[in-house]
């Protein structure tokens, strides 16, 4: 289904109303996979229905749950191989970890399939580990990392803007643009991760210059 472009204050020409969606939303919300798959597809269906002011609204104000959960909610309904009837069987009863599934590659999906990871029991955790490690991801920074690339860095302040709704729009504005990818982290990693290898450095550097006796002695001095 295309999306419709929607401006500001644009009237709505469609005959649903959010009070429309409310209600189902909240209904399937609170059932398994099939419900959570069908709170989705609503979310998806809201989108293309509902004006900006009034799909703002409805994310904002008027569901059992928050804005961020509703982003990750709306990515899994745009996703078919989510929606696929042949999937649910294998597919897990929760929203956070659907999501995840839903950031993976069709080849990594294909392979979590044929593998056996797929399966109602998985964690999200195990699905975003999977990933990482098809894509040679190791504690957020990329091996055999061209020394070329480079990187544009963006400061989300989580109190005035939602990070979910910034990646899913970054997403799809990078999807099928070849030599791209998307690593969402946060600044407070990067300066730990920063941080250890600096302290790291720092150690060797001292078992270098002394002997395991002059460093013990320095420590207790």
């Amino acid at each position: 289904m295309q999306s419709t472009i929607k401006q500001e204050g644009q009237k709505n020409t469609s005959t649903q109303t959010p009070q429309d969606f409310i209600g189902q939303i909240t209904e399937n919300w609170r059932k398994s996979v099939g419900g959570i798959l069908k709170v989705a597809r609503l979310l998806s269906e809201a989108e293309n229905a509902l004006t900006k002011d009034q799909w703002k609204d409805l994310i904002s104000n008027r569901l059992p749950f928050s804005r961020t959960i509703a982003y990750k909610l709306l990515k899994v309904g745009k996703d078919n191989r989510i929606l696929n009837p042949d999937h649910i069987e294998i597919l897990p009863g929760s929203y956070a970890t659907l999501h995840a599934i839903s950031t993976l590659s069709n080849e990594e999906f294909d392979k979590a399939k044929t593998q056996g990871l797929l399966k109602p029991t998985v964690q999200r955790k195990e699905i975003l580990d999977f990933r990482d490690a098809e894509q040679g991801v190791i504690k957020g920074k990329s091996k055999n990392l061209p020394e070329n690339e480079k990187f544009l860095i963006i400061f989300v302040d989580p109190d005035r803007a939602d990070l979910s709704e910034i990646q899913s729009k970054i997403e799809k504005s990078l999807k099928g643009m070849n030599g791209t990818r998307l690593e969402p982290t946060s600044l407070e990693r990067k300066l730990k991760e920063q941080k250890e290898k600096e302290l790291k450095k720092q150690n060797q550097e001292l078992l270098q210059r002394y002997s395991p006796e002059e460093l013990f002695e320095k420590l207790n001095s």
